[in-house]
C-alpha cells in the first residue's frame, strides 16, 4: 500500500484481552464522507487491492467493517501521546439512555478540561450496529495502565466540592448504560503504514 501510494495511513491493532485474540483491527483516521467516495474509486483501480485478495484474503475467516464518528469536542488527545496500547471501553446504551449519559459525559469532560487533567482520552460513536459509545485511553506500556493518583472521580469531586454531587453525576452517566465491556489492544507498528502528518 505504501508503494501503491495509498492515500490513507492504515494502522493495525491486535487484542490482548477477551475471548477472540486472533483478530486484526485495521483502521485509519480521519476523513470526510466525500473522501470515502474518492478512496473507493482509488481502491478499485489500485494494485494493492489485487495483491491483498491474492495473498491475505485466503487466510481470513470473516470480516466486519464500520465507520465511527469522533467526538472531538469531548475528547482530549495530548500532543506526543504514546499509544503503544489502547484501552477501549464500549458502553452499550439503553434505548432512552443517550440523553442522561451524554449530558453527564459532557459535564465530566468540561470539568477535566477546566482542571487540565493530564491524561488523554477519545470518545467516538460507531455508525452501525447496536447503539454504543466508545472511550479510548492510550498507554505507552503495561506499567502505564496503573490507575493514576489523580483519578477522574477525584478531579470531579474536588471541582464540585461535594462527594454527593460527584456520585450523582457518575450515577447519571451509568443510568443510560445497558452494559459495559473493556478490552486492551496492542498497536502493531511493524504491520502498520507510516502515519501521515
Amino acid at each position: 500500500r505504501v508503494k501503491d501510494n495509498d492515500p490513507r495511513s492504515w494502522q493495525v491493532y491486535t487484542p490482548v484481552t477477551g475471548g477472540n485474540v486472533s483478530r486484526y483491527i485495521v483502521r485509519s483516521c480521519c476523513t470526510t464522507w466525500a473522501e470515502v467516495d474518492a478512496y473507493d474509486a482509488w481502491f478499485l483501480k489500485s494494485e494493492s487491492r489485487k495483491h491483498y485478495y491474492e495473498t491475505v484474503h485466503p487466510h481470513v475467516a470473516n470480516y466486519s467493517h464500520n465507520f465511527t464518528q469522533m467526538d472531538r469536542k469531548n475528547s482530549s488527545w495530548k500532543e506526543g501521546t504514546k499509544a503503544n496500547f489502547v484501552g477501549v471501553s464500549t458502553y452499550t446504551m439503553k434505548i432512552d439512555g443517550w440523553r442522561k449519559t451524554g449530558k453527564a459525559m459532557e459535564e465530566v469532560t468540561k470539568i477535566l478540561k477546566e482542571n487540565d487533567w493530564p491524561e488523554s482520552w477519545s470518545w467516538s460513536y460507531p455508525e452501525g450496529g447496536e447503539g454504543v459509545m466508545q472511550l479510548v485511553t492510550p498507554y505507552e506500556n503495561y506499567a502505564a495502565m496503573e490507575a493514576p493518583d489523580l483519578t477522574v472521580y477525584k478531579v470531579v469531586k474536588k471541582h464540585l466540592k461535594s462527594e454527593k454531587k460527584a456520585d450523582k453525576l457518575f450515577e447519571e452517566f451509568r443510568s443510560g448504560v445497558k452494559s459495559w465491556e473493556y478490552q486492551i489492544y496492542r498497536h502493531e507498528k511493524h504491520l502498520s503504514m507510516p502515519e501521515k502528518e
